[in-house]
């Protein structure tokens, strides 16, 4: 089985060119990683909530890949986009406690933990 985490191609360039749908895909990748680390939030042992936002958002840029509609220049459809598009507004919506462990005991937490795996899975 292949982990969701396994070390890959990073895509760190700037914004890609839209007639250039391989940094799509790297993008998407690179995304894909970050959110299956937001899935992986655990801890003490994994890494903490905000690392996992951090990652997301700051590392993999997914507000920039979401406004530029990444997702469709990779090539993924619309029902990817819907659950990327989901998951941004939980997260963005998203209170979160001051604690991870408190964040682990939320029910809010584990509705948008599902968005996760759903979105995930559609970036596979």
């Amino acid at each position: 089985m292949t982990s969701l985490l396994a070390p890959a191609t990073r895509y760190s360039g700037p914004r890609p060119n839209p007639e250039m749908t391989q940094d799509f895909t790297l993008w998407k990748h690179q995304v894909r990683r970050a959110i299956a680390g937001l899935c992986a939030f655990a801890p003490p042992a994994g890494p903490g909530f905000h690392a996992a936002l951090q990652h997301l958002y700051a590392e993999s840029h997914f507000a920039e890949f979401m406004a530029f509609q990444g997702w469709r220049q990779a090539g993924l459809t619309e029902e990817a986009g819907r659950a990327l598009r989901t998951l941004q507004a939980q997260l963005d919506a998203y209170d979160e406690p001051d604690t991870d462990v408190a964040i682990l005991a939320d029910p809010c937490w584990w509705a948008i933990l599902g968005r996760a795996v759903e979105a995930a899975a559609v970036l596979a």
